[in-house]
C-alpha cells in the first residue's frame, strides 16, 4: 500500500497528517485522509512559536520519514523529533530547540540501521543526534 504523509503549520499549531493544511497520511488511491496529528506541548497543536519565522521557510519544511514497517518520523524544530505508528499512534517524542537559525529549522530525519537521526544545523551548537527509532531513547548526539 502506498502512503502519502504531509507536514503542515499554521499559526502556532504544528502537526502530521494529510492535506494541504493538516498534515498526516493520505490514501494515493482515494486521497481520503487516513490520519491527522497535532503537535503542541498538549497535543493540542498550538505550540508558542519560539523561533523567529523568515518568510523563505517554513516550520513545515522537513520532510517526514518512514521505516519498513510503517513508522513515521516527523520533526519540527519548535517541537523535536516524533513518531508514530503507521496508524498514527504516538510511540515517542524527544523535545528539541529551540534553535538559532537566520532562515529557521528545516531538518528532515533518515531512518537507518535502527536509527532516526537528525542533522541539527544552526548557527551555534549544532548537532547531529540519533535516536533508537523502536523506543525514542537518544543513542548519541554529536557537536558539528
Amino acid at each position: 500500500m502506498g502512503l502519502i504523509l504531509l507536514l503542515a503549520a499554521c499559526g502556532s499549531a504544528e502537526f502530521a497528517s494529510p492535506g494541504a493544511r493538516d498534515p498526516g497520511r493520505l490514501d494515493p488511491s482515494e486521497g481520503a485522509s487516513d490520519w491527522t496529528r497535532f503537535r503542541g506541548p498538549n497535543g493540542s497543536g498550538h505550540t508558542p512559536r519560539q523561533e523567529e519565522l523568515d518568510t523563505r521557510n517554513h516550520p513545515a519544511s522537513a520532510s517526514p520519514a518512514v521505516d519498513d514497517t510503517g513508522h513515521v518520523y516527523v520533526f519540527f524544530g519548535d517541537f523535536g523529533l516524533v513518531s508514530y505508528d503507521a496508524a498514527g499512534v504516538e510511540r515517542w517524542r524527544v523535545p528539541l530547540g529551540p534553535f538559532t537559525n537566520v532562515y529557521g529549522m528545516g531538518a528532515s530525519p533518515i531512518v537507518a540501521e535502527g536509527l532516526a537521526i537528525l542533522v541539527c544545523d544552526q548557527q551555534q551548537g549544532s548537532f547531529l543526534l540519533a535516536v533508537d527509532s523502536a523506543t525514542g531513547e537518544v543513542r548519541w548526539r554529536t557537536p558539528r
